[in-house]
């Protein structure tokens, strides 16, 4: 005769079983989880957003720079810089073409930042017209300073330090045509006033940028600017 199981102890004895929940407290505790899941998510996703957003490509870019680039500024200063008066810098950074370039400390420890891209940004203006749309912008009726600069000129047909940096740390011309083929130009810094602004040209019958005089008044498709951004200590 077969034995019973539930008789001779194989089986652990039966539990008691469980009050049945009440469904308007289940509803009642998803909704406050979720709730909480949400404030959470939100919380870190705002904490996380400049680091993904823009810290994380600049410091690859600044840990990319040759030592002598860095001038013994760490990236916790660049990165505190950037993120200084709720991220000024880094918001004028990204909105810079193609999201910027950070290409050398300077001297001074200020972080420099350019826009990314080969060709030039803003054509279509004169020197006097282009200078004003980078530095300037309207602002309730008055003039701005929006933070931005032209690359500065070296004063004479050399092309400044800052410029050179820039081709060492990119690997690419201060400025050219897409296909290399055609000519293209930035203005450079000279002034608010000058008979004679200079400029930086890519020749495409040499394939290499030289720095000269320009006209004033001369405006075209080929002829824009690269802005620079100095991430200046707030």
């Amino acid at each position: 005769m077969r034995s019973n199981p539930k008789s001779n102890g194989l089986l652990p004895p039966s539990r008691p079983r469980r009050p049945r929940a009440d469904p308007d407290q289940l509803k009642e505790g998803v909704a406050v989880f979720d709730s909480v899941r949400s404030d959470v998510t939100e919380a870190l996703s705002a904490e996380a957003v400049p680091e993904v957003a823009g810290l994380a490509r600049f410091k690859a870019q600044y840990e990319g720079l040759e030592p002598e680039y860095r001038f013994g500024c760490a990236w916790s200063e660049v990165e505190t810089r950037l993120l200084a008066n709720d991220g000024h810098y880094l918001r004028l950074a990204e909105a810079m073409e193609k999201g910027g370039v950070l290409f050398k400390v300077d001297k001074v420890g200020n972080p420099l930042i350019a826009d990314g891209g080969v060709e030039p940004i803003m054509t279509g203006m004169n020197y006097a017209d282009t200078r004003k749309a980078v530095m300037f912008a309207e602002k309730e009726g008055r003039q701005v300073p929006t933070g931005y600069e032209l690359f500065p000129n070296s004063g004479g047909y050399e092309k400044d330090s800052e410029i050179l940096v820039f081709k060492r740390a990119t690997n690419e011309h201060f400025i050219r045509s897409g296909n290399k083929k055609e000519f293209r130009g930035s203005w450079l810094e000279s002034g608010e006033n000058p008979d004679r602004p200079w400029c930086a040209f890519f020749d495409p019958d040499y394939g290499y940028v030289r720095v000269d005089y320009g006209n004033p008044r001369i405006s075209g498709s080929t002829l824009g600017v690269r802005r620079l951004l100095r991430v200046k200590k707030v």
